[in-house]
């Protein structure tokens, strides 16, 4: 017997047209094209010599042969949907993402994005690490980690880069200060202020970003520490 080349999508494209009774309305429920719907269905037509669709300017309805072509073939369909999906959901089951953060971004945006991610996939385990931005980067590159979330990083090999969210930088002046009263603020106007940074990992990434917008032949960077309690 010759090979039908009829696939489940075909009969997806079916289920969807006979129930929204409109070939416009299935494309838009199954996020494809129009043509595909229409196409395909009319591949079916074609293997089988018959119409399954009587089309009208406003939508469609099923002929009696694409009754009967449904009514036995949706069965199958829904039930291979059903399999697949529990597939999907054992090989889930388990998975894990391995996600490094640098310390200072582990609040606010970050919580509510992997919040929205576990609601999401709630089959997938979230595993967290802590690192400086050199180390995580490296570490995705040596696949250690899936995902690293830095405050900077230069496109290289062995991984991508994807901005997410930019935030502002606040300075803060004592009262009087002539910079004080200005809304916004350049780094060349700090070049000669004394800069107070952390002895935690995270004050060696302030101080190299500091070096980086400040520092040039005219100025030196004014740094101190602290030591948090």
């Amino acid at each position: 017997m010759p090979r039908s080349k009829i696939e489940l999508r075909h009969v997806r494209y079916i289920i969807a047209a006979a129930e929204s009774g409109s070939f416009r309305r299935a494309a838009q429920d199954l996020g494809v094209e129009q043509s595909a719907i229409s196409r395909r269905i009319r591949d079916v037509e074609d293997e089988i010599g018959a119409q399954l669709f009587r089309r009208y300017p406003a939508g469609v309805d099923l002929t009696d042969i694409g009754k009967q072509f449904l009514n036995q073939a949706a069965p199958g369909a829904r039930q291979i949907g059903s399999a697949l999906d529990g597939a999907r959901t054992v090989a889930n089951r388990g998975r894990n993402l391995r996600i490094g953060v640098f310390g200072p971004l582990t609040m606010g945006f970050l919580s509510e994005l992997f919040g929205a991610f576990r609601g999401d996939r709630p089959g997938v385990k979230l595993r967290f690490s802590e690192g400086s931005c050199p180390e995580l980067i490296a570490a995705v590159r040596r696949g250690q980690l899936d995902v690293g979330v830095v405050a900077e990083a230069s496109p290289g090999k062995g991984f991508d880069v994807t901005h997410l969210w930019a935030e502002p930088v606040y300075v803060a002046l004592p009262d009087g200060d002539p910079l004080a009263d200005q809304k916004a603020l350049r780094w060349n106007d700090l070049r000669d202020r004394h800069f107070v940074v952390t002895d935690l990992p995270t004050g060696d990434f302030a101080k190299g970003h500091l070096h980086r917008l400040v520092v040039d032949d005219r100025a030196e960077l004014q740094l101190g520490h602290h030591n948090p309690p």
